[in-house]
Formats: structure tokens, C-alpha cells, sequence
């Protein structure tokens, strides 16, 4: 895997610079990317259980609390607001350095920076250090909180009901 790449060049070998700066930049991307589609994934998963089809959704949606949006055209702040409020995910130190990271991840798209980004600290270690974190509690904590929001809808889910 690429982050796999990054992450022995970056532990391994003592570059700074120019090349340093490059590879955070790099393996920075591509954890955040990583990231987005862990969280995208699962919640789009999350969300067929509320579909009929591709056009139809239950018609509880807009009152049921077990109610998870669709991905489509979501943001990652969207997608950060369901894992805290719907699968419990609230740890805000992680919530926050995924809101951080996509924000420094998206900025690679602008066509002008506002600020040089090899002279800033958007592409640090410390902002490299932060994805893996994220990345390690997704691991670690995302499976048993969908599995108990999974629970919890079927317990509470008045089931799907055409519109």
C-alpha cells in the first residue's frame, strides 16, 4: 500500500526540505483520502437500509432518529456530524483532526494559494502523525459503534414504509 510506502521513507530515512515537504504532502493526502472513503463507505452502507430503490426513501426519514442520509454530494463535515450524533463517535479531538485534515487535503485543489505551502506547517509530522491517529481510532472504534447503532435501529426502527 502507498501510505505503507510513505510511512518507511518518512520513519526511515532522515529527508528534509523540499522532499520532506513533498513526501508529507503525499502520504497526508493520501491518509485523508483514505479516511473519507472509510467514512463515506460506511455510512453509504448505513443508509440502504432506509432505501427502496435508487429514488426511494422510507417516508419515517424525516422524524426517525435512526435515519442516516446518503452520501451523495456529502461533505466530510457531514459525514463527520453522523458519526458523532448518530454512531456516537464522540471523541472531539479526533472529529476535529478530521475537519483539519480534509481542510489541508482539499487545499491542494485551489489553483492559487493564499500562502506558500511548502513554508507552512499543513505538511508536518505532526499533521501526518494526526491522520494515522484518526485512522487507528476508525479501527479501532467504528465497527463497534456501527454494530451498536445497527442494534439500536432495530430495536427502535419503525420499519420502512413507502412514501
Amino acid at each position: 500500500m502507498q501510505s505503507d510506502l510513505y510511512n518507511y521513507f518518512i520513519n526511515r530515512y532522515q529527508v528534509w526540505g523540499i522532499v520532506q515537504k513533498l513526501l508529507l504532502k503525499a502520504a497526508i493526502i493520501n491518509l485523508v483520502s483514505a479516511i473519507e472513503g472509510i467514512l463515506m463507505c460506511s455510512i453509504g452502507n448505513l443508509h440502504q437500509h432506509c432505501r427502496f430503490d435508487q429514488n426511494t426513501i422510507c417516508k419515517h426519514q424525516s422524524r426517525c432518529t435512526f435515519y442516516i442520509k446518503s452520501t451523495n454530494n456529502m461533505k466530510i463535515s457531514g459525514a463527520v456530524d453522523i458519526i458523532r450524533d448518530k454512531l456516537l463517535m464522540n471523541e472531539q479531538v479526533i472529529l476535529n483532526d478530521i475537519t483539519t485534515l480534509n481542510n489541508i487535503r482539499n487545499n491542494v485543489h485551489l489553483p492559487i494559494l493564499l500562502r506558500h505551502e511548502f513554508t507552512n506547517d499543513d505538511y508536518s509530522i505532526s499533521n501526518y502523525n494526526k491522520a494515522i491517529k484518526v485512522l487507528k481510532y476508525l479501527k479501532d472504534n467504528q465497527k463497534r459503534c456501527t454494530e451498536e447503532f445497527i442494534q439500536s435501529r432495530k430495536q427502535g426502527c419503525a420499519g420502512l414504509t413507502r412514501p
